[in-house]
């Protein structure tokens, strides 16, 4: 990934910034998008939607202790 150092003016406007955004140049030209990481304070507990909640605890993919500890015997 490459990396891009902004000017203050630049930085103060997209930490404003609190969803998926177009950055465009002065014609109107779409030059790349805007994403902020999310908002979550200490102590806080993130809104998430029905879905994204059932995607979190969903069984697919997961192992349990029992296994985890199996697998990492079988790896020496």
């Amino acid at each position: 990934m490459s990396s891009l150092t902004l000017d203050p003016a630049t930085v103060e406007k997209l930490s404003k910034l609190d969803q998926h955004t177009e950055l465009r140049d002065t014609q109107g030209n779409i030059i790349g998008f805007f994403r902020p990481p999310p908002r979550v304070y200490e102590g806080e507990i993130p809104q998430m939607s029905e879905e994204e909640l059932k995607r979190c605890f969903a069984d697919a993919g997961r192992l349990t202790t029992d296994e985890v500890l199996r697998r990492l015997k079988e790896s020496l």
